[in-house]
């Protein structure tokens, strides 16, 4: 009974602690134009945590990402996508790039399904 409560208790950190570090339209504005993870911020108070995590992406902003990007916020994580398909992943504090699928990639498919 401990061990499950616990275990509980941890999850719900860990899913408290995705909301309030996945990175804002601002971080990803920051990103796109320097190419460089933004550097952390100072630290706020814990009221100011929960209503940033809450509103992180409420309204758009006037100098939000590039032209050609869009901002896709999720529950744990958020998205950049570029002509449609994701470009970069941003989560826990930092941004990830997704590498387009190769143009080669389906040929190796159809290779082993003729076999």
């Amino acid at each position: 009974m401990i061990k499950t409560f616990l275990i509980l208790v941890l999850g719900a950190a860990l899913l408290v602690a995705g909301v309030v570090t996945r990175p804002s339209e601002r971080s990803a504005a920051a990103f796109l134009s320097d190419g460089r993870q933004p550097a952390a911020a100072a630290p706020q108070s814990m009221g100011e945590t929960i209503r940033d995590a809450i509103v992180k992406s409420a309204g758009p902003l006037r100098d939000g990402v590039p032209d050609g990007y869009e901002f896709k916020d999720r529950v744990l994580w958020v998205d950049v996508y570029r002509d449609g398909r994701p470009a970069y992943t941003g989560v826990l504090s930092h941004w990830f790039k997704l590498d387009p699928p190769k143009a080669d990639a389906g040929k190796s498919d159809s290779k082993l399904a003729a076999r």
